[in-house]
């Protein structure tokens, strides 16, 4: 089980990269997912697409995500929360079978 997150930046003038961070969303901590800053590919006037693969969840679970926008002068900016909820496919494979 994984969790994919996607975004896309429009413009990336002075962006260094981005930092996941992860909530259980069953209280108001954050952890940062991610061991290095993701590195930003733009550095114009122009934009990326970019993903994540958290593969860290529990099935049936639901997390809430922040990304954080780090430019090269170390300011950053948190944007979201977004949520997401693992598919618990066991109930599923499970009726399948009978």
């Amino acid at each position: 089980m994984n969790v994919v997150l996607k975004w896309e930046i429009a413009t990336e003038v002075d962006n260094a990269g981005f930092n996941i961070w992860k909530s259980n969303g069953k209280d108001e901590e954050y952890v940062k997912v991610n061991e290095l800053l993701i590195p930003g590919e733009g550095g114009g006037n122009w934009g990326s697409d970019y993903s994540f693969i958290d593969k860290n969840v529990v099935p049936g679970a639901t997390y809430l995500y922040k990304l954080e926008d780090v430019e090269f002068d170390e300011e950053s900016t948190l944007h979201g929360p977004v949520s997401a909820t693992v598919d618990d496919n066991r109930e599923k494979i499970e009726r399948l079978r009978r």
